[in-house]
């Protein structure tokens, strides 16, 4: 398997835990289901992760400071999209 094939393994799982952990961390329910928030978790820690994966090999980061930033970056990036999905469900709500 190559390395970007590792890497979207390693996005996917991270989505999952994400979007699971989403509900338990927030204090209401989420708006659209679990299953709704662990696909918004995992597209965008995929869309992220690869974004990253070729910024950083275009700018010539390697190393342990890319990995850092392929995994906590994409991870931002899933919660910032739950985040979003919640202020949404809340206004269409109101």
């Amino acid at each position: 398997m190559s390395a970007l094939g590792i890497w979207f393994v390693i996005w996917v799982l991270i989505g999952v835990v994400a979007g699971a952990l989403a509900s338990v961390v927030s204090s209401e329910e989420p708006p659209y289901g679990l299953a709704v928030d662990v696909v918004v978790a995992v597209l965008a820690t995929v869309v992220t992760g690869l974004i990253d994966y070729y910024v950083l090999r275009a700018v010539e980061i390697g190393g342990t400071i890319a990995f850092v930033i392929m995994v906590l970056e994409p991870l931002f990036g899933a919660a910032i999209f739950l985040w979003l999905l919640r202020v949404i469900k809340r206004r269409r709500g109101k």
